[in-house]
């Protein structure tokens, strides 16, 4: 018998299901750094940021 075949189905999916937050968990955090450094610039580049990033979704999940 493989080795593999000697772990569960959910053994083998922990580190998978682990890493699929990930982009999310970065761009969560990531974004709203972007928009606090364009904000010194105006009110209008810290949104262009958020608007940017929404089209970004928009366009990657579509």
């Amino acid at each position: 018998m493989a080795i593999w075949r000697a772990c569960s189905r959910a053994e083998r999916q922990t580190s998978v299901m682990a890493l699929t937050p990930m982009p999310r968990n970065v761009a969560a955090f990531l974004l709203p750094l972007l928009a606090a450094a364009a904000a010194p610039l105006g009110v209008g580049a810290a949104l262009a940021v958020g608007a940017t990033a929404y089209g970004g979704c928009a366009v990657a999940v579509g």
